[in-house]
């Protein structure tokens, strides 16, 4: 298929986006402001991977009835198939770590994965990753996945990072596989006051990324009663547009 597209790019029509960071930081939260905003725009869904289980991080968010929750892939690229024919503006995975467990065990059952001569379960591995990631990007035009973080070693390098915690060498690579990787932290400022903000500078041994042509700012604060998806929305177009 052959089909021409503009390059002078100017609004954030499409993209798809990894946030990763430790437990209580506040992604799953900030997956529902996403969806509250976005829902502006036209239908969004909240889909949950069984073992994430955060739902209840949203239940202020005002979302209804448009969470499913999937223990299969087989059940994953379903609800895509449904998401993808109803025109959904906007889909939030909640349980990156989840989503790899589901590829290994529609490869290998219950049991681990084999390594060593003659086995090929990490190769079968990373390409059904890779596959359902591609028709997950192609199933509504704003993809936002939560993952918690991971100490991984990249496989090439040798050197060890913080990452997406992702099985095999898709935690170190997990980058490329999106549009934008940010890290989201919190700080305990009082027993009744958290800050919260997300990270888009790259760093090193971090998984950090951003497809644009300008620098973001390297912290984008998150209000505590939500809107900082707005936020992060507004820095993403002005990295777009400045200048032009």
């Amino acid at each position: 298929m052959r089909q021409r597209f503009n390059l002078d790019v100017v609004t954030l029509d499409r993209f798809s986006m990894l946030l990763h960071g430790n437990y209580a930081v506040g992604k799953t939260f900030l997956l529902g402001d996403m969806l509250r905003t976005e829902s502006a725009n036209g239908p969004v869904r909240f889909l949950n991977i069984v073992g994430e289980d955060g739902s209840m991080s949203v239940a202020h968010c005002d979302l209804g009835d448009i969470g499913e929750s999937v223990d299969t892939l087989a059940d994953f690229k379903a609800c895509l198939v449904d998401y993808k024919a109803a025109k959904t503006h906007a889909i939030a995975i909640d349980g990156g770590k989840q989503f790899g467990q589901l590829v290994i065990r529609s490869v290998c059952g219950e049991r681990l994965p084999s390594v060593g001569k003659g086995s090929d379960d990490w190769a079968k591995i990373h390409r059904e990753f890779e596959s359902t990631l591609v028709a997950l990007k192609q199933a509504a035009p704003i993809i936002v996945m939560a993952s918690s973080s991971d100490r991984s070693m990249d496989q090439i390098t040798g050197e060890t990072s913080l990452t997406p915690d992702f099985p095999g060498r898709q935690a170190a690579g997990s980058g490329g596989q999106f549009d934008f990787a940010f890290l989201v932290k919190a700080q305990a400022l009082s027993p009744t006051k958290v800050r919260r903000w997300v990270e888009t500078a790259p760093q090193a041994n971090t998984v950090i990324r951003s497809r644009l042509p300008r620098a973001l700012p390297p912290v984008i604060e998150l209000p505590e009663s939500g809107g900082g998806w707005a936020l992060i929305r507004a820095a993403m177009q002005a990295a777009l547009t400045k200048g032009k």
